[in-house]
């Protein structure tokens, strides 16, 4: 899955941590052992292992206490670029998605930092 591809899943279904920690342990169990070792595809400076390690930190699953937590669109679109794979849920074929981003906060530019 390419970069547009995990980050248009990521807005068409919102993702929970535990869902995420799903995918994460599917991935741990069923890639093989050589997998670990190679460069990370999304940033060359980690191996797979060390990528791994940090999607784990960075959805934060506490088990039975933040299972149903929506999990943040960062968090999902970086988990999903490398192990899209074990995801349930997965883009449908041939059909054009909207995004369903709604704006949350608005307002007014200005060059006055105060506005905060």
């Amino acid at each position: 899955m390419n970069r547009s591809q995990a980050k248009k899943l990521a807005n068409y279904h919102k993702f929970t941590i535990g869902e995420l920690y799903e995918i994460l342990e599917k991935a741990y169990y069923e890639l093989p052992e050589d997998f670990w070792k190679k460069p990370n595809k999304v940033n060359r400076i980690f191996d797979n292992g060390a990528y791994f390690n940090y999607c784990i930190n960075w959805v934060g699953y506490k088990k039975g206490v933040n299972d149903k937590d929506i999990a943040s669109e960062i968090v999902v679109f970086r988990v999903l670029e490398v192990f899209h794979k074990f995801s349930k849920i997965q883009l449908p074929k041939n059909k054009k998605l909207k995004s369903k981003i709604d704006v949350k906060c608005s307002q007014k530019p200005s060059l006055n930092q105060k506005n905060f």
